[in-house]
């Protein structure tokens, strides 16, 4: 007999969407810690407080997104030996990494907040 109405209840879109969905956020937080990186390297080449005499400490600058399939970061670093020595001497006057840390992180935050937000 046809379905002489009322509701029919079907929960396998429910069960795949479960089945799926860290899966789903892995690899929406990935793309957000691409996303942020590139931003990350674009804020501490723009806002470095030393002045270039190569460009060779502003041009190795950089920031990666890695993962390891549960755990998402983003590094921020050097490309040139002595930026250590930018970021800690003179009490660390000359110093980018922390400070594009303290600008990007709660950036990185809002956005992963945002995505559970969408996907929940």
């Amino acid at each position: 007999m046809p379905n002489a109405g009322g509701i029919v209840w079907d929960d396998r879109q429910l069960l795949n969407n479960l089945r799926t969905f860290d899966a789903r956020v892995n690899r929406a937080i990935a793309a957000t810690m691409r996303f942020h990186a590139t931003r990350a390297v674009a804020y501490a080449r723009s806002n470095a407080p030393w002045t270039d005499r190569t460009t060779n400490a502003r041009n190795g600058l950089f920031a990666r997104a890695e993962s390891d399939g549960k755990s998402h970061r983003i590094i921020v670093g050097h490309g040139v030996s002595y930026g250590i020595w930018l970021e800690v001497r003179f009490s660390g006057r000359y110093a980018i990494i922390r400070p594009t840390i303290d600008h990007e992180g709660p950036q990185v935050m809002r956005t992963v907040s945002e995505l559970y937000s969408r996907m929940t």
